[in-house]
């Protein structure tokens, strides 16, 4: 695509948030005209695919309306059975600000429906009443019981602040609320330079190193901040996480990302060989946007060029599904037992690879493939993207057990757990309304390009 082609398609895309690229098709035949045939992915019309995740995200908002909300405090309660029985009404860190984004999300995109804005605001005034601790705001509670009492304090885990403050961005958003995204970017910058001082210690890393998923979160953030409003600090902050991605925790040997350096940013021994493909794509993908956001043609091919690397290592070519893990060479290596957040089973596996199965892996894959898809028609992207699904339908779906959504976590080979309590408010939501957003642009193209294959005046 040339450079101008580029840029033309990213500026009206920005209309669409999530701003992905849109793809140009020359028309080609004989004066112009071409035989168009509706388009498709894996052999199933685009209309179809969006009939299919609008469905999936009707029955997952409409789950959490049901079952996973305290409309009377404010909150979600994530501890739910494949029913909607509610297992424990404690409320975990992550799932406050990761709901707000959700549901404000739903209200900006998707019908406005007041009731999504209402679970929203709700959620985050018992959020930032509740599970900060210290004066700054920065170290949160992690588990508080439904009335807001503190069960399990700060853990070093900075991401309950993170999803609050993702949320808080997008409620500010959604409600045209100027305060509070005041007070979201004033959050966010401190909190930037609070994960980045080495005195500080966090989740079980050793002091003074820095995580993958810091600069994960700090970049996504930063991206949907920029799209709204220029500034320069967080310019600085989307710079230097995507520096520190693409260049300090990406071996392009190995052809992975690492999840932990040191403070400097270089390699920890004995920790080169361990990655996690589906956090990797996750990253990818999120890196892409930012790059359809500066229109930086480069940046997105070299992230979507890593996609294709991470599902060729990554994906299980026999089963299905992304692994949880990989240890380069390290055929006898005992894994950390994986025990999910908010959840008590635990699963545990040796050897090279950790065959542990994931949803929110999955969903990161639908995402970044049907991104790569839009912009070049890649037919690696299809085909993974239509893997991806087919995973999310018939391996992780619980509809053929008589229930809605989907399995979390599981083995290499999608065993069924008849209970759980946990339910996802997040990844495969968030996946689904990204998808939808591109889907909805591939058809309106399609239309277009149909339209000047009848008409070859049309400019």
């Amino acid at each position: 695509m040339k450079r101008r082609e580029f840029f033309g398609a990213a500026a009206a895309a920005s209309a669409a948030l999530p701003g992905y690229l849109r793809s140009e098709r020359s028309p080609g035949g004989l004066g112009g005209q071409v035989e168009k045939k509706e388009e498709s992915l894996g052999g199933v019309p685009l209309n179809v695919l969006r009939s299919d995740f609008k469905k999936d995200l009707d029955e997952y908002a409409g789950f959490f309306l049901s079952h996973g909300i305290d409309f009377e405090r404010g909150g979600f309660m994530c501890s739910l059975d494949h029913d909607g029985t509610l297992v424990d009404t404690n409320k975990f860190h992550w799932f406050q600000g990761r709901g707000v984004w959700i549901f404000s999300h739903l209200y900006l995109h998707f019908g406005r429906n007041p009731r999504y804005l209402d679970v929203a605001r709700q959620t985050c005034d018992f959020m930032l009443r509740h599970f900060p601790e210290d004066k700054d705001k920065m170290r949160w509670a992690t588990v508080v019981a439904r009335d807001g009492t503190v069960v399990q304090g700060y853990s070093n885990d900075p991401f309950g602040c993170y999803f609050g403050i993702e949320g808080m961005f997008e409620l500010s958003a959604a409600a045209g609320d100027e305060r509070l995204f005041a007070e979201a970017l004033d959050l966010y910058l401190r909190h930037n330079r609070f994960v980045r001082d080495p005195g500080h210690v966090f989740m079980t890393y050793a002091p003074g190193t820095r995580g993958f998923n810091m600069e994960m979160a700090d970049l996504e953030i930063a991206t949907q901040v920029l799209r709204r409003k220029d500034i320069p600090e967080v310019r600085r902050i989307a710079d230097e996480c995507l520096a520190a991605i693409m260049d300090r925790f990406y071996d392009p040997e190995l052809k992975l990302f690492n999840e932990l350096l040191d403070g400097n940013l270089n390699r920890i021994p004995g920790q080169r060989t361990q990655a996690n493909p589906g956090h990797g794509v996750e990253v990818m993908w999120m890196v892409m946007d930012e790059a359809l956001r500066r229109g930086d043609t480069a940046l997105f091919d070299r992230a979507k060029d890593r996609v294709l690397d991470l599902l060729e290592i990554g994906w299980d070519h026999i089963y299905g599904g992304m692994v949880y893990g990989i240890n380069v060479g390290q055929g006898c290596f005992e894994w950390p037992a994986v025990k999910p957040a908010g959840m008590t089973v635990e699963f545990r596996e040796h050897g090279e690879v950790n065959y542990v199965k994931s949803q929110w892996s999955v969903s990161e894959v639908l995402i970044a493939t049907l991104m790569a898809y839009e912009q070049g028609r890649h037919e690696w992207a299809a085909r993974y993207f239509s893997q991806a699904k087919a995973v999310s339908d018939k391996k992780l779906s619980l509809r053929p057990h008589g229930y809605p959504l989907h399995l979390l976590f599981t083995d290499r080979v999608f065993t069924y757990q008849p209970h759980t309590m946990r339910k996802d408010n997040y990844h495969y939501m968030r996946a689904v309304m990204h998808c939808l957003a591109i889907f909805d642009r591939l058809m309106a193209k399609a239309g277009q390009d149909t339209k000047r294959a009848g008409n070859p005046q049309t400019s």
